[in-house]
């Protein structure tokens, strides 16, 4: 069961860092060209015409949720980045590594929850961590 979680634990990890990583890159992209777009977004607000406000309202809620997949990547990048070395803990701390592993999928989840989607596996190999016995410490012989 342990094997299991290392491995399920490691790709888990592996993916969430990466699309973290990729999150990141797309944010920075995108967030290019907003010194564009946010003046137009103050000028369509505080014009009177009703169908330019509500246009400048709906993008102005499109960035925002661009910037929450952008902080929800960075989390995911660490998140992802720990939990892949806190993975090979899974022989001697099972318990502790399971904890990391459900920190590392479901953190970004509050932000973005469609970042569970790559957080499954980690929480897979959580149940699995937390479900494995930690060695037994051996017992001295008397005698």
């Amino acid at each position: 069961m342990k094997v299991a979680a290392l491995l399920i634990g490691l790709l888990g990890s592996f993916l969430v860092a990466i699309m973290g990583l990729n999150w990141i890159d797309q944010h920075a992209k995108f967030a290019e060209g907003n010194d564009q777009i946010l003046p137009l977004i103050q000028e369509g607000l505080r014009s009177g015409d009703a169908q330019r406000a509500q246009a400048a309202r709906e993008l102005q809620q499109s960035l925002d949720a661009a910037d929450k997949l952008g902080r929800a990547g960075k989390l995911m990048a660490a998140l992802g980045g720990l939990s892949f070395f806190a993975t090979f803990l899974v022989f001697k701390l099972p318990k502790l590594t399971a904890v990391l592993m459900v920190a590392a999928a479901l953190a970004p989840a509050v932000l973005a929850p469609s970042s569970l989607i790559f957080g499954v596996l980690l929480l897979l190999s959580a149940a699995l961590a937390f479900l494995a016995k930690p060695r037994p410490k051996p017992v001295p012989a008397i005698g």
